[in-house]
């Protein structure tokens, strides 16, 4: 354990501010905080550290009742571990940043220069491979040049594959090239907590002030705000000002504008920019950020159980850290790491065994259940009820093998992977409003899986 913690604390005595980064950076290394909450605490001033009581600073009243109720206790934990003690934490209200003025117009001041960017997030550190070239040209080409191209920029894809990551990168080479920039970092969550915070203190005007005189905002994960009227409503107003002002905004969500549930106002507005996917890393791009991710922390692994890892895991370069974090813990109680250790205690974490369900297979199911011929699937005929059977078989193929949608559109006649995005999202939406539909899958899933 002694080993794991050098690693955040540099093996140095800590003061107040030492140690308060360090618990941080151990929570966040941990999975334990989400983007927008790590950006908060990373933000919040240490005090002072006296008689084992640590004195955190937060901006708001609001912000330490929520810190307080969601992440005391996974703080006090980290604390202990990085102090090698107890200790006592409290939280305050208050700001280490000149106040701003009052009362004053949107468009009248200029928001403060509070960016909440993780330093380790930057384009020197990304891994480009072929399953994100575009989403990370986009952003490179944004963070050039600001508010002038592909304005709004929206990047979707699943957890983990690095859109938090390019948001963070931009960030930091416009501030790079243009300290005096302003810029804000803040996940969806994050932006209602402010505009609950704000209401709550009667301060409206100062949150409107702070975002629409930004130069360039990053907001993640925007799919969260859907069927939160009021979120929308001045996200809205927020995104037309800052377009107005060819100030840049960039977008994350887990799925494209028009499977969001958000209002088709936003979803208009979306679209109307750049939309970029990620994919799940290919083998190549997943060996890459497995060697550099080793790099990073001074893990030194033999080949075969690189290839191992690089095989096996790939949903997401999370499940691929997570890999790495628990070898590391293994070799920092002074084991050797070898390839039947690394298959023997990464069993739960990673799929070893070859999917049982090929996509050979789920056409030939499918095509049976609705009538149509196995061929007609990978064909290039579009009748309603061959289009329909070959979506089914699509969403299938994405919900039973670790195939990425590039792999499966090579399967279904050649189709590019947006197709396949589209169908599974397409039959999404028909198994919630459709019960014959619904049925149809879960009977062939049934069939299957065994």
């Amino acid at each position: 354990m002694d080993n794991l913690l050098n690693a955040v604390t540099g093996g140095h005595a800590l003061h107040a501010e030492g140690l308060w980064s360090a618990c941080v950076d151990l929570l966040y290394r941990g999975g334990a905080l989400s983007p927008g909450t790590f950006a908060l605490l990373s933000a919040a001033r240490a005090t002072g550290y006296d008689g084992g009581t640590l004195i955190i600073m937060l901006p708001s009243d609001f912000h330490v009742q929520w810190i307080d109720s969601h992440n005391k206790v996974d703080i006090l934990r980290a604390l202990e571990l990085v102090a090698g003690k107890e200790v006592h934490l409290r939280l305050v209200a208050g700001t280490h940043s000149p106040p701003a003025e009052p009362a004053l117009e949107p468009d009248a001041a200029p928001a403060a220069n509070v960016s909440f960017l993780n330093d380790a997030f930057t384009f020197e550190s990304f891994i480009v491979g072929k399953s994100n070239e575009l989403a990370h040209a986009a952003c490179a080409t944004v963070a050039k040049n600001p508010g002038t191209h592909y304005n709004p920029l929206f990047i979707y894809g699943g957890t983990g594959l690095g859109k938090t990551h390019l948001l963070h990168a931009i960030g930091h080479h416009l501030l790079r090239h243009q300290p005096g920039a302003t810029v804000r970092y803040v996940s969806s969550e994050d932006f209602t907590n402010d505009l609950v915070s704000a209401i709550y203190q009667n301060t409206p005007h100062e949150f409107r002030r702070r975002y629409r005189s930004l130069k360039l905002l990053l907001i993640d994960d925007i799919h969260f705000i859907a069927r939160k009227d009021g979120m929308q409503e001045e996200f809205f107003h927020t995104f037309n000002t800052l377009h107005r002002k060819k100030s840049q905004i960039v977008i994350t969500s887990d799925r494209p504008p028009h499977e969001t549930n958000l209002e088709q106002r936003l979803i208009s507005r979306f679209e109307s920019g750049l939309i970029a996917d990620i994919q799940p890393p290919e083998f190549e791009t997943r060996a890459a950020i497995l060697y550099k991710k080793a790099e990073i922390m001074g893990l030194s692994c033999p080949p075969d159980v690189m290839t191992f890892i690089s095989n096996h895991a790939s949903r997401n370069v999370r499940q691929i850290e997570g890999c790495l974090v628990r070898l590391a813990a293994h070799a920092a109680l002074g084991k050797r790491i070898d390839l039947a250790v690394a298959r023997s205690i990464l069993a739960d974490m990673i799929q070893t065994r070859p999917a049982a369900v090929s996509v050979e297979d789920i056409i030939r199911a499918t095509a049976g259940a609705t009538g149509v011929v196995p061929g007609a699937l990978t064909s290039k005929r579009r009748t309603n009820q061959i289009a329909r059977a070959r979506q089914v078989a699509m969403y299938l193929a994405r919900t039973l093998t670790n195939l990425s949608t590039t792999d499966i559109g090579r399967y279904f006649g050649g189709r590019d992977h947006s197709t396949v995005i589209h169908a599974c999202g397409q039959v999404r939406l028909l198994i919630e409003r459709d019960g014959a539909v619904s049925s149809l899958v879960e009977s062939l899933e049934q069939q299957l899986r065994v």
